[in-house]
Parts: structure tokens; sequence; C-alpha cells
């Protein structure tokens, strides 16, 4: 379980949630808030405004393609770090994240899939151990 690697106390939530709905449910308030903790101008960038406004509230978004979307940020964090853009790229690399988590979200069934959307959620975060420390 890579939350582990970043935050116990978390981790430890999944292992003793009571069913996948629980574990469901952990995820969501992590999600929402590390939608919250970051830059909330950022979320421009994924050029859908009806997206951004739900990310902006620290909402759950549903309906769209977040696995493209995913892929599409991460290729934007990659060409951004290698032209030496880095603020883009740090903007790039979290706007990434949140949508590898609501993809996997997606496709979770059970408290480990959930464990990982939720390490991808924080993984969007300045600093990942140090502000998921305060989360729930």
């Amino acid at each position: 379980m890579r939350l582990f690697t970043v935050n116990e106390n978390l981790a430890r939530l999944f292992r003793h949630a009571s069913d996948t709905k629980d574990a469901q449910r952990i995820f969501e308030e992590i999600f929402r808030a590390c939608a919250r903790g970051i830059e909330s101008h950022w979320y421009v960038l994924l050029e859908n405004n009806q997206l951004a406004a739900h990310l902006a509230a620290g909402e759950l978004p549903q309906g769209f393609d977040f696995n493209a979307l995913s892929a599409e940020m991460d290729e934007k964090y990659f060409d951004a770090e290698d032209e030496g853009r880095d603020e883009d790229s740090t903007v790039y690399f979290a706007l990434a994240r949140l949508m590898s988590s609501l993809s996997f979200s997606a496709a979770a069934t059970d408290t480990i899939g959930f464990s990982e959307t939720a390490h991808e959620a924080i993984m969007a975060l300045p600093n990942p151990k140090e502000d998921s420390a305060t989360l729930l």
C-alpha cells in the first residue's frame, strides 16, 4: 500500500475500514481536502470551466474522462519539465495526480483500491507528507 510511504495514519484508516463503502467515504474526504489544498486558479489549465468549478469547491466531479485528462496533464507536465518551466510542471503534475485519482476511484472495488486513489490525490499537494498530516 503506497499510502504508508506518505501517511501511516491514513493508511491505517483504510486498513481498518469496515467495508468498501467506508473506504470510499474516507477517499472522498481526503480527495475533497486535497482539491481544496491546491491553488484553485490552477484548475483553469484543465480548460473545462465546469470541472474547474467542482474542483475549486472541493467537490468530486463526475461524468468526465479522467483517464484522458490525467494523460493530457501528464504530457503537459513532462513538456514543462523538459523545457525548464518549473512552476508549470508543478501545476501540471498536481492536476495529473488529481485526475488520476478520480480515474482510479471509478475503478476501485476494494479498500486497497481506494487507498491507492487517496495516495494519488495526496501527491497533488505541494508537500504530500507534511500536508497530509492534517487532512482528516
